[in-house]
């Protein structure tokens, strides 16, 4: 009893039986393991692992060992019998050509590559390590595989590490194109935020004090007087003689317009 409560404690794992060798396998693998930890002999080991066989594999048991083997049986008894049911020659040759033919598809880097080592492991295939690198390489996507393949790297591992980090950096483009395309989506059609507010209306700026606003100077200068604010022809000081005087008119212009000036002047009534 002492043995099938240690037993039990390190949470041995259950099989439900059914006809995927590699589930099986996998199953004799850690229990072997940790009776091996429990430190039992051959008979006791087949007695204790028999207690994890639960459903269908549990009537397959009582099924291909009588009450007497149940109890006399040895451990490699019970493998040769467990292995001939549930991972038969047929069932390995088939995980072999799946092994030769296996690709990543819409698996992930990790995912290809746990289904990869598994195979391998069941089958025994491709046990030279650069040998079980190059199959791997070969069931690569596409662009993955392409960017891997020129480094030759000598592992599994290396490949696998390299491809995962491939993976990584496709991901993030795509998001990050993904993101972009949307921002575009949402701005489409629509007027940039200062047209929609409206521009912002001028800063005047504030009288001086008094309440007076002061009057803008005139940049401009007369050519006649020579001051700021005004221009020759407003000019009310009389006009400059001479080259260049009133604004640039000759003497000639200048007294053109003194005799228009007189003519239009009134003349005094005269009684006839």
């Amino acid at each position: 009893m002492r043995l099938i409560e240690r037993y039990q404690k390190l949470r041995a794992p259950e099989f439900q039986g059914g006809f995927e060798p590699l589930v099986a396998n996998k199953w004799k693998e850690d229990v072997s393991t940790l009776l091996e930890l429990i430190g039992v002999d051959p008979v006791q080991r087949q007695r204790l692992a028999s207690i994890s066989l639960k459903g269908d594999a549990r009537m397959w048991y009582k099924a291909h060992f009588s009450t007497e083997e149940m109890l006399t049986a040895t451990w490699a008894e019970f493998e040769a019998r467990f292995d001939s049911y549930f991972i038969s020659s047929a069932a390995k040759a088939g995980k072999e050509a799946e092994l030769i033919s296996l690709e990543q598809g819409e698996l992930s880097v990790s995912e290809y590559e746990s289904r990869f080592v598994g195979l391998c492991y069941f089958t025994g295939m491709f046990s030279d390590p650069v040998r079980q690198a190059r199959m791997f390489e070969k069931g690569l996507r596409t662009r993955i595989r392409q960017l891997v393949i020129s480094q030759r790297f000598p592992t599994l591992r290396e490949v696998a590490d390299a491809a995962l980090a491939l993976e990584q950096d496709i991901a993030r483009g795509k998001e990050a194109a993904t993101k972009a395309g949307q921002a575009a989506e949402k701005g489409k059609g629509k007027r940039p935020f200062a047209a929609v507010q409206g521009a912002a209306a001028p800063v005047r700026a504030a009288p001086p004090a008094g309440g007076q606003a002061q009057r803008r100077e005139d940049p401009r200068t007369c050519y006649n007087c020579r001051q700021v604010g005004h221009i020759s022809r407003d000019c009310q000081a009389p006009r400059r003689g001479g080259p260049g005087g009133g604004g640039g008119r000759g003497p000639a212009q200048g007294r053109g317009q003194q005799q228009q000036h007189q003519q239009r002047a009134p003349q005094p009534y005269q009684q006839q």
